[in-house]
C-alpha cells in the first residue's frame, strides 16, 4: 500500500498545482478500484476474472476523466479517435495494469522500472512542452519520487514488496499519465512504448508462446525473459541493473529521438523494441523449465 497511500496523498497535497478538481475523482476511484482489488488478490486468492472485470471499470473511470476524448496519431495524417481510441484507452490501461504484475517477479525490477518511465516522462515533458504542461511533469515526479523511496527497501535482498496492489497501482498511474498526455498532445503513444519497450518485449514473447501452446495465460507462471535470467544467473541484482543500463542507454535516448522527430517514431520505436523482443525470444521467454 505503500506507494498507492504516498501517490494519491502527494497529489492530493499538490492538487492546485496540478489543477486535480477535474480529473481527480474519477482518477482517484479508478486507482482505488484497481488497488483494493490487488489488495484482496495479495490477502486471498481472487478470481482473473472478477480482477479483470475491476481492472476494466477503473480504466473506465480513468477515460470518463479526461474532458476531451484521448487521440493515437499511427502514422502522419493517421489518427485514431471517436469511440475506438476510447476502447483501445481502456485495453491500453488493463494491458499496463497487468503488465506490471506480470514483471513484478524479482527484486527491484518494477520499481525501477516505474522509476525511469516516470522520471523520463517528466523530463520529456519538460524538455519539449517548457512549463506549459508542468503539471503531469509534477504527477509523473511524484509517482517516481514514491517509487524511488519504495525502490530502497525494494532492492535486492528485498525487504518490502510491492505485490499486486503496488504493481497493478504503479501500471494505473503510469498509464494515466500516458493518457493525459495523448490528451494534451504532449507525447506520442510511440514515445511511452519505447520507454516501456522492456516490459512490452518480454510480456509479449512470454505471452504470444504460451498463446501458442493453448495455455491458461491467467495462471501464474516463472516463464518470463527476466525470470529465465534470474534463475540462469543466479542473481536479481544483475538483471534488474542489466534493464536498468538498457533503459538508461537504448531506450532513453530512442525517446528523446522520437520526441525530436515525431514523424520518424513509429520507425523508431521499432528499432527500440525488436531487439528487446528478439533477446527475449532467445533467452526462452515463454518457454516451459
Amino acid at each position: 500500500m505503500a506507494i498507492f497511500i504516498a501517490v494519491t496523498l502527494s497529489v492530493w497535497f499538490c492538487r492546485d498545482s496540478i489543477d486535480a478538481g477535474i480529473v481527480w475523482w474519477n482518477v482517484l476511484i479508478g486507482a482505488s478500484l484497481v488497488a483494493i482489488i490487488g489488495l484482496w488478490d495479495d490477502a486471498r486468492s481472487v478470481s482473473p476474472y472478477l480482477r479483470l472485470c475491476v481492472q476494466v471499470i477503473g480504466a473506465v473511470f480513468l477515460v470518463l476523466a479526461f474532458p476531451v476524448e484521448p487521440e493515437f496519431q499511427i502514422v502522419a495524417g493517421v489518427s485514431i479517435t471517436g469511440a475506438s481510441a476510447i476502447a483501445l484507452s481502456c485495453f491500453g490501461i488493463v494491458s499496463v495494469v497487468n503488465v506490471f504484475n506480470f514483471m513484478d517477479g524479482i527484486d527491484g525490477l518494477a520499481a525501477s522500472e516505474a522509476v525511469f518511465i516516470t522520471g523520463s516522462g517528466a523530463l520529456l515533458v519538460l524538455l519539449f512542452s517548457g512549463h506549459t504542461h508542468a503539471p503531469i511533469a509534477l504527477v509523473c515526479l511524484l509517482v517516481c519520487a514514491a517509487s524511488a523511496g519504495f525502490l530502497v527497501l525494494n532492492w535486492f535482498p528485498a525487504r518490502i514488496f510491492l505485490g499486486d496492489v503496488g504493481s497493478g497501482f504503479l501500471g494505473f498511474a503510469i498509464a494515466a499519465v500516458a493518457l493525459w498526455t495523448l490528451v494534451e498532445h504532449v507525447m506520442s503513444f510511440w514515445v511511452w512504448l519505447i520507454l516501456g519497450g522492456l516490459f512490452v518485449a518480454d510480456a509479449a514473447v512470454t505471452l504470444s508462446r504460451r498463446l501458442a501452446r493453448g495455455e491458461n495465460v491467467a495462471v501464474a507462471h516463472r516463464m518470463h525473459g527476466y525470470q529465465r535470467l534470474a534463475r540462469m544467473w543466479s542473481s536479481h541484482r544483475r538483471v534488474t541493473l542489466l534493464a536498468t543500463l538498457i533503459n538508461c542507454f537504448w531506450l532513453f535516448p530512442l525517446a528523446m529521438v522520437a520526441s525530436v522527430a515525431p514523424p520518424y517514431a513509429p520507425m523508431v520505436a521499432a528499432i527500440a523494441v525488436l531487439p528487446i523482443g528478439i533477446a527475449a525470444w532467445i533467452s526462452g521467454a515463454g518457454l516451459p523449465d
